[in-house]
């Protein structure tokens, strides 16, 4: 099924795919969002599985990136400060004096042009976008593109491509805020995590990795999916603490493991499993609640958890793993792949 929708508003439109066994999602062209994912429980019972907002007006005054992609490039760049073909480049700072998810101009503030299509086995909205030269201070005129796929077998794929005609930054991701229980009746903190890491970025009190690598063994950070998130939450670590109470932590993935992450709610019995590319994800346990109301639910802090797949850090590159740092001679790639389940 691919379903194209005008909504009551001057330039936001929406899609709706699903094919065969895949979840139904809807997709906007604001930011090229995910808006919602509709998936069974174990008793068949189909709910929203995304925090969202109701209507158009709302997702134009958001201030998380509900569902956006965000980029150029994913997270915080300390004090704007950007080094491309041995050129330093001042970018936006918009939270505080540092730069986040590619500025007030980033990917998820922007409409994006958008085609559609299916066949047998799959559905799919290709969205993509030009940004010129020195937009947010990024040097590069940039081609970006990020492809949502339904297949008819179950998985759900999300696509990115990017280019340059000059050396730059570019690691985009997805921001959806996943919340299992459906519908959003109960908070991330009674769900499940799983995510194959044994190192974590440290960071400061602003958030900005100080360099430093931690074990994740023995601490909150250590993800098997053996007791709720909110006793890992619920901890006096000082990187827990100094995120406003949680996890906002770029998580190195290992090698040979898949799924790289999971995250199940016991009572639904819902599971969504990712596998990705990527070399590295942040989790986010929405640990600021947000100014606006959602769509069901209550509007406070942990109600969804973001797995932002993506590159990383350009100053851990010794790590000998990709980071964000995009030549103008390469092409990226990424994807990741959800994957619903039931237990």
């Amino acid at each position: 099924m691919l379903q194209e929708e005008e909504l009551k508003h001057q330039t936001m439109r929406k899609w709706i795919i699903q094919k065969g066994k895949s979840p139904r999602v809807e997709l906007l062209n604001l930011g090229a969002r995910v808006q919602r994912i509709w998936a069974k429980d174990r008793n068949g019972v189909e709910e929203n599985i995304l925090l969202s907002y109701a209507g158009p007006e709302q997702y134009e005054r958001d201030n998380i990136f509900l569902g956006a992609v965000v980029g150029p490039v994913a997270g915080r760049i300390p004090e704007g400060r950007m080094t491309a073909a041995d050129v330093e480049h001042p970018l936006t700072t918009n939270e505080g004096r540092h730069h986040l998810h590619g500025g007030d101009g980033g990917f998820g503030n922007v409409y994006w042009e958008a085609d559609a299509g299916e066949d047998d086995q799959q559905a799919w909205v290709r969205f993509s976008i030009h940004r010129t030269d020195g937009t947010d201070g990024y040097p590069g005129n940039v081609k970006a593109s990020v492809t949502y796929i339904v297949e008819a077998g179950g998985d759900f794929t999300v696509e990115y491509d990017g280019e340059s005609d000059t050396d730059t930054w570019f690691s985009p991701t997805q921001h959806m805020y996943i919340n299992l229980s459906g519908n959003n009746k109960r908070p991330v903190t009674e769900q499940h995590a799983e995510i194959h890491a044994s190192e974590v970025l440290e960071l400061d009190r602003e958030l900005i990795p100080t360099g430093k690598l931690f074990s994740t063994a023995g601490t909150p950070f250590e993800l098997n999916g053996d007791k709720p998130l909110g006793e890992h939450i619920n901890s006096f670590h000082e990187q827990v603490r100094d995120v406003a109470g949680g996890i906002d932590h770029f998580f190195i993935l290992e090698e040979g493991k898949e799924p790289q992450a999971s995250v199940w709610d016991e009572s639904s019995g819902r599971q969504l499993d990712i596998i990705t590319s990527a070399p590295g994800a942040v989790v986010y346990t929405s640990n600021n609640g947000p100014e606006q109301d959602f769509e069901a639910g209550p509007k406070e802090k942990h109600r969804g958890i973001c797995i932002e797949t993506q590159q990383l850090p350009v100053d851990f590159a010794h790590l000998g793993k990709p980071t964000a740092y995009l030549s103008a001679k390469n092409h990226f790639q990424s994807s990741t792949t959800l994957r619903m389940n039931t237990r």
